[in-house]
């Protein structure tokens, strides 16, 4: 018995060091966030487009507001200051799938965004850079 209550207390004390994952570096807030996006097989270059959205530690994931209501987050890991997601939308039997990344930097973040769509060999590049304008409002 004695020595079942030493393994116990051991992993618990194990456990109890164990590293905790902490949150991305990003100061929570409104944010002013500038996309610029590319089309494969397309000389044409979309200007610049940028909104404003709120994230805090709980909504990380930079959202264009013109997104689909039948787009869904289902996938989203976080490695350090990096927030990854996977991003799938249905809509008229197409299927895109959008994989994302960006690095925060307290006040500052910059990443890209592949987009795919089913049925096409068309793909999507965003290149994506945000900057902290102050509180949510």
């Amino acid at each position: 018995m004695a020595g079942k209550m030493q393994a116990v207390l051991t992993a618990a004390a194990l456990l109890c060091a164990a590293p905790v994952a902490a949150d991305p570096d990003i100061s929570e807030g409104s944010w002013e966030i500038t996309t610029v996006t590319e089309m494969s097989g397309s000389a044409m270059q979309l200007p610049p487009q940028k909104h404003i959205q709120c994230l805090t530690q709980d909504d990380l994931v930079p959202k264009d507001p013109r997104t689909p209501d039948s787009c869904a987050v289902t996938e989203k890991n976080i490695a350090g200051n990096t927030v990854n997601w996977t991003m799938e939308c249905t809509n008229d039997s197409v299927k895109t799938v959008s994989r994302g990344a960006v690095t925060y930097t307290g006040e500052n973040f910059s990443g890209t965004m592949d987009i795919t769509m089913s049925g096409t060999d068309m793909k999507v590049r965003s290149a994506m850079k945000g900057r902290r304008l102050g509180p949510c409002r």
